[in-house]
């Protein structure tokens, strides 16, 4: 009866073991993962770790700026901007670092990509016109680049809807400073443009929940940053945690939010409890995408 006690014992060990490999294979427990930028070996760098903040590694080498990552819809890839020619254009590469691909070529900066929901094509900034930011659609290998909008402000951040529908982005509008950021939202055709926000605060980093419903952003609406999160009409806004103006990015279940605070990524319930801190190293680490 000992032996045969002592023989099962192992078996579930063993499987519990080969269970425990498969999840690491998968992605650490079934867990989602959250690309950031990192300032940690004094240049900028991206970097991937686990949705509790464990296994940080870094994805891009050399001494050039890397910033702005954004998943790709089926999380094989991450798009992200790249001063690897001395100006920033869009690169981009696998999951786990390696093929990176450019996108653009211009000979202005070309910033903050955004997929959208098939994976078919991708949103960014641009100040190749007179030097102001304004919004281009890309095909996904970089080809049949459009311009979506032509206004006198800066045109930043874009953040592509869940329903392929409309885009959502930060718009700076003369004089040009930072009092005159408001968040607003275009149709993918560039026909109807819609302001949102509207007050002398900077609001600024939209991001669409996963449902469509809800924006969070970052805002210095009560004289400090805060993140917020408001209805997809701009309605009914509320304020969730203190923050720092380096972006704002939900988990892919609408469930939590990642945020910057005092150059670390946390993590909250997107009601705001349950503030986390998932980070702890030198240097700054901003611009979450999960």
């Amino acid at each position: 009866m000992y032996r045969i006690v002592r023989i099962t014992g192992l078996m579930v060990f063993a499987a519990l073991l080969a269970f425990g490999l498969l999840l690491t294979a998968c992605g650490g427990g079934g867990g989602s993962k959250i690309a950031f930028t990192s300032t940690r070996n004094s240049v900028s760098a991206i970097y991937v770790m686990n949705e509790d903040g464990s296994s940080q590694t870094r994805l891009t080498s050399g001494g050039t700026r890397n910033y702005y990552p954004s998943w790709s819809p089926d999380r094989k890839k991450i798009a992200y901007s790249s001063g690897a020619v001395g100006r920033s254009e869009i690169y981009v590469m696998n999951a786990d670092g390696s093929n990176q691909v450019r996108l653009t070529d211009n000979t202005w900066d070309d910033q903050h990509p955004s997929w959208s929901p098939d994976g078919k094509q991708i949103v960014f900034q641009s100040d190749r016109n007179a030097g102001r930011w304004q919004l281009y659609i890309m095909n996904a290998d970089g080809s049949s680049e459009t311009r979506l909008t032509n206004s006198v402000a800066d045109d930043e951040q874009p953040d592509w809807s869940p329903d392929g529908k409309s885009i959502v982005f930060a718009a700076n509008n003369p004089p040009y400073d930072d009092k005159n950021y408001n968040i607003y939202v275009i149709d993918t055709e560039g026909k109807k443009r819609t302001r949102l926000t509207d007050n002398s605060a900077t609001d600024w980093y939209p991001a669409w929940s996963p449902d469509g419903k809800h924006i969070a952003y970052i805002t210095n609406l009560d004289n400090s940053w805060q993140v917020y999160v408001m209805d997809a009409s701009g309605e009914i806004r509320t304020r969730l945690a203190d923050s720092t103006d380096g972006g704002v990015a939900w988990s892919p279940d609408g469930k939590r939010i990642a945020y910057e605070y005092k150059a670390e990524i946390y993590a909250m319930n997107a009601d705001g409890s349950e503030q986390t801190r998932l980070t702890d190293s030198t240097g700054e680490n901003m611009y979450p995408a999960w």
